[in-house]
């Protein structure tokens, strides 16, 4: 059996458990993590055709100059 079918017969086998639910709480958290992984994982390949890293950089300064500027002006 190649590497490809184990892993569609050990999917399979996760649907028919959570199907039936029967399966325990740490196995139904372990699944749903790489569930969120593989989501993230796509959604963020995605997020990184549209954006260039110049910016991502631009971001990351406004918000720290909101949090360490502004901010503290408006509190005192």
């Amino acid at each position: 059996m190649n590497n490809n079918q184990e892993i569609i017969t050990y999917l399979n086998s996760l649907v028919g458990k959570l199907e039936n639910e029967e399966i325990d709480p740490e196995e139904q958290q372990t699944i749903s993590e790489f569930y969120m992984l593989c989501k993230f994982k796509k959604e963020f390949s995605q997020l990184k055709d549209e954006y260039k890293q110049e910016d991502l950089v631009k971001f990351m300064v406004l918000g720290w100059y909101f949090y360490c500027v502004l901010l503290p002006k408006n509190q005192s």
